[in-house]
Formats: C-alpha cells, sequence, structure tokens
C-alpha cells in the first residue's frame, strides 16, 4: 500500500558521516507522533477512517493486504456480509453529509460570509459579526537572524556546516567566523565600549554641574523676583536725581548769568566795594586840609616832610595848628590807600563778572544739550527699568519651571549618555554570546528549509541566515471576502476546528492587505491564523475551519 510503503521509506535514514544505513532515533520519535495522531483521528471519526479504507479498497482491490481483510474474494458469504457493511458505511457517510449540509445552510453561506444570526454551536456564539472561512494547516517556519546590524567590521565566513534538508537541535553550529574578523570585531566593540564609558563619566559630572547651574539660576531668579520693586524703585530714584542735576545746572548757569549781567549794567561793583563812597571821604578831608593850610598859611613841608617837627623846636608855626594838619594828612593818606584798594578791588570784580559771564554763557549751551540728554536718557532708562522689574517678575514666576526644564534637559542629556554606554556594553556582550568562540548556533531545532550564507562570504548584519520548520507553531491560511475583512484585526482570537482533531483558539497573526483573488467580483484577502502545536499534535495539510469574532466578539 502506498501509505504503507511511505511509511516504510520513512522509517529508513541514510547516515551522512558513515554511509550506512540504519534507524533515525529523531524520525521514530516523530512517526510514533503520526500513529498517535491517526489513532485518535480513528476515535474521534470513525466514519471517516472507514471511508479512507472503503478508498484504498476501490483502489487496490484484491492485491491489497487490507483489502483481503475487508473483503475475502474466496468467501462469497463474506463477500456478502462485507457489501451489507459496505453499504452501511456509505448509509453513515450519506447521513453525515446531509447533516452537514444542513448546517452549512442553516448557520452559514459560503466560505467567508457572514452569520446573519446569533446561534449557539457547541461551546461557541455565531453572533451578527462572526466570520468564518475554511483554510489548511501548515507546519510554522522558524528563521535565524544575526540581528547585530553595529558591527562595521566584516565578519569572513570561513565554513558553512549546515544544508538544505538536515535535521537540527537546538544549539547546533551553523558556521565559523574567522579568527581575525572575531578579533577586529571584538576590538571594534570593546573600543565603543571604553569610549562609551569615559563619556558616560564626563557627562555624570556635567549632569551634577548642570544640576548646580539650574539651582543656582533658580535662586537667583527667586530673589531677583523678590527684589524687583526695591531695584525699580531705586532706579528711578537715580534716574530723577540726575535729571533733577542737570536741570539744576541750567537753573544755576542761568541765575549767574543774569547776576553779572545785572551787576554789570547797574555797575553795583562800585557800590559793593564803597568806591564812591571812600573817594568822597578822601576828596573831603582833602579840601579841609588844604583849606586849613590856606587859613594857617603853613606850608606842606612844614608838616609833609619826613623831618618836619611837630611844632616844636624853632619852629615859627604854631604847634596844634601843625599838628592838626598832620593829623589830616594822615587821614588823607588813608582814604587814598583805602579809595586805591576800592577801586582796585572794583577793577577786578568787574573784570571777573565780565570772564564768568563769557564763561556762563559759552557753557549755558552745553549744559542745556545734557539737560535734554538727561531728559531722553531718563525717559530711556525709565523704561528699560520698568522691562527689567517686568522681566524679574516673570522669571521669579517662571523659575520652577525654567528649572525643572534645566533639570529635564541634564537628565535626558545623562540618559541619553547612559543609554549609549548600556548600549555599547549589551552590543560587547551581545557578541560575545553569539560569536564569542566564532560560530554562530541554531537557537531550536526542526528540519533546515533554507541557508542563506555560504563560505567565503561575509555575514551581513540583521539578515537571515537560514530557515527551519518549527512544529510548535501551526499555522491556517484563509481567504476572507472583502465585505468581512475589515471585521478582523491583527492579535484577534479566532476559534479554530479541525475534523479529527477537535477545536483550538488561534491568533490572527497577518492580514495581507493585498487582495489575493483574480476575480473582479468576489475579491477575497488571506488572513494567516497561528496555533499552539507544542504537543505535536498536529499536522501540515489538515482541513481548518476558522470562525472570526465568535462570542459576540467586535470588530
Amino acid at each position: 500500500m502506498k501509505i504503507k510503503r511511505m511509511e516504510l521509506e520513512s522509517e529508513k535514514s541514510v547516515d551522512s558521516q558513515s554511509g550506512e544505513t540504519g534507524k533515525n532515533p529523531k524520525k521514530l520519535k516523530k512517526q510514533k507522533k503520526v500513529k498517535a495522531k491517526m489513532e485518535k483521528g480513528k476515535k474521534n471519526n470513525q466514519v471517516n477512517i472507514e471511508q479512507g479504507l472503503v478508498d484504498v479498497l476501490l483502489v487496490d482491490g484484491e492485491n491489497s493486504p487490507e483489502a483481503g481483510n475487508l473483503y475475502d474474494f474466496e468467501n462469497p458469504k463474506k463477500k456478502r456480509s462485507k457489501k451489507v457493511y459496505v453499504a452501511v458505511l456509505v448509509l453513515l457517510v450519506f447521513v453525515s453529509t446531509v447533516g452537514v449540509v444542513i448546517y452549512f445552510v442553516k448557520f452559514k453561506n459560503a466560505t467567508g460570509s457572514t452569520a446573519e444570526t446569533t446561534t449557539d454551536f457547541g461551546n461557541m456564539t455565531m453572533g451578527a459579526n462572526t466570520v468564518s472561512a475554511t483554510g489548511t494547516t501548515a507546519v510554522g517556519m522558524d528563521t535565524e537572524e544575526f540581528e547585530p546590524d553595529y558591527i562595521t567590521t566584516e565578519l569572513y565566513i570561513e565554513e558553512v556546516y549546515l544544508s538544505t534538508g538536515d535535521e537540527i537541535e537546538a544549539n547546533t553550529p551553523i558556521l565559523k567566523i574567522s579568527d581575525d574578523s572575531i578579533t577586529d570585531a571584538r576590538a571594534e566593540l570593546t573600543a565603543a565600549a571604553t569610549d562609551a564609558t569615559l563619556a558616560y563619566r564626563a557627562g555624570l559630572i556635567e549632569h551634577e554641574q548642570s544640576k548646580i547651574t539650574a539651582k543656582y539660576d533658580y535662586d537667583v531668579s527667586v530673589l531677583t523676583g523678590q527684589q524687583a520693586e526695591d531695584v525699580y524703585n531705586a532706579t528711578l530714584a537715580s534716574l530723577d536725581s540726575t535729571l533733577a542735576d542737570a536741570k539744576q545746572q541750567v537753573t544755576d548757569a542761568e541765575d549767574q548769568i543774569a547776576e553779572y549781567t545785572t551787576a554789570l549794567e547797574t555797575d553795583s561793583y562800585k557800590e559793593d566795594y564803597q568806591v564812591e563812597e571812600k573817594l568822597a571821604a578822601y576828596n573831603t578831608n582833602l579840601a579841609l586840609l588844604q583849606s586849613k593850610v590856606a587859613e594857617w598859611n603853613i606850608p606842606y613841608s612844614a608838616f609833609m616832610s619826613s623831618g618836619a617837627s611837630m611844632g616844636g623846636g624853632g619852629s615859627t608855626y604854631d604847634k596844634w595848628e601843625v599838628t592838626t594838619l598832620n593829623l589830616l594828612y594822615a587821614e588823607l593818606a588813608e582814604n587814598e590807600t583805602e579809595y586805591e584798594k576800592a577801586q582796585d578791588d572794583y577793577d577786578n570784580a568787574v573784570a571777573e563778572a565780565k570772564l564768568q559771564l563769557a564763561q556762563l554763557n559759552l557753557s549755558i549751551e552745553t549744559l542745556k544739550e545734557n539737560l535734554v540728554q538727561a531728559q531722553a536718557d531718563y525717559d530711556t532708562n525709565k523704561t528699560q527699568a520698568l522691562t527689567t522689574y517686568n522681566t524679574s517678575l516673570a522669571k521669579s514666576k517662571m523659575a520652577k519651571d525654567d528649572y525643572d526644564t534645566a533639570i529635564k534637559k541634564a537628565d535626558e542629556t545623562f540618559s541619553t549618555l547612559e543609554a549609549t554606554k548600556t548600549e555599547a556594553d549589551d552590543n560587547l556582550t551581545e557578541f560575545e554570546s553569539l560569536l564569542g568562540d566564532g560560530k554562530l548556533y541554531t537557537t531550536n531545532g526542526g528540519t533546515i528549509l533554507r541557508v542563506n550564507v555560504a563560505a567565503e562570504d561575509y555575514l551581513q548584519g540583521a539578515s537571515m541566515v537560514l530557515a527551519y520548520s518549527n512544529t510548535d507553531a501551526i499555522t491556517v491560511a484563509v481567504s476572507v471576502a472583502q465585505a468581512d475583512i475589515s471585521k478582523i484585526s491583527i492579535g484577534d482570537t479566532a476559534n479554530v476546528i479541525i475534523s479529527g482533531y477537535g477545536s483550538y483558539t488561534g491568533t490572527v497573526a497577518e492580514i495581507n492587505p493585498v487582495s489575493s483573488s483574480t476575480s473582479r467580483t468576489s475579491i477575497t484577502y488571506d488572513v494567516t491564523v497561528t496555533l499552539d502545536n507544542t504537543d505535536s499534535t498536529l499536522t501540515s495539510n489538515l482541513t481548518a475551519e476558522v470562525y472570526f469574532n465568535v462570542g459576540g466578539q467586535t470588530e
């Protein structure tokens, strides 16, 4: 029998190392699992198994050993009993078929349609949003990828140990990288880790300094805000004082100009220094002296000379008269001295007044210009002082936010350095874990389906190295109508019924956004559902009914 032959052939394996034919323990174990699933199928669906045997009879006839167990051509009675048995089987198949047709007519339309009513089917509640579809199981596939994409050193592949069709276990060597490549890559990653560590340490110091600076700026902003009004008032007082000084200088200059001008115009300095009074006193005493000299007929020589006697000795003049003239002369001399001094003081005062007036007339324009500038500075600085006041208050109010922002920025900068250091360390650790001994190993076991690397080539980062089957994961691919595809999302739970194996809970793993159908009137999309097959119960090419949005699950 063909099935038997396949089983017998599957029990044989060739030892690639010795070239001898023998039993493969892994394949024998797998065959036992297949037989166990067949026995389970017989118990759950005896009708299908018996129908399968009938099909075998029809194909192999009397040459089939299995057919001989059901139909004996040499014994007519057995032949008739077998015919009855076959008829019963056919009847059972017919009844089962009718039941299935009734179910499909009653509970759903064609494959991929939405249930119209809410119906309880076993443990599932078929709601208005329930979508059903029929598909086929397939054994899952794992890929072995070399994920590190941070190595710039070229990794030269010396040898590849595996090829398509090999049965492998976890931690099986895949390939060997040259020692020089490993050494260079290790040096590259070590240098990157060292640089990242140094940058991290420097960043740690800068981080602490940034926090200190942020705290200082915060305190200054708060204090400035608290003193803003006092500073503003002090600034205004200083501006007021400066402007007042400029105004006072102009006023003082104008007053002095007026004073000097009036003094010169009215010749008040003569009065100030009593020039006229002193001149009048001098003239009065001079007239009195002259009148007495004429009255007493005493010559000037008799009393003006330094050797003149005061009327003593042999003088012919009256002693009292000479003494009087001497006193009048002395007083006249004093009057002359006082007048001359008053005249000198007057002349000097007039000259000084004219000089000061000329200087004031020259400086008054400068003083007035200074006043105009002082007024402009006052207005500008007052506005600036107000701006500074408002800014100080605003910064004081925003001090906490500015502080938090500065701390956040410092933390983010430091976190980036820390992440870079961690990543560099992790890269080195990952490299040593993956290729520390120069070899790349498989993660899981299975049958090699494809090898993407070759000797004398280079191992590329973020690339698939090989693919192998994974019997722990079973997928079901179904086609869903365009009208229903929007009701299904990746990650949704799906109920899967496989005849002869039971019901399973799956997960929507993939929805192909591109339609797989060629018809313009019936557009469908491929949906892939994954099932857990850790017990290795399921195999490929099993027909499965998949139900989405069961139990009131919405889109």
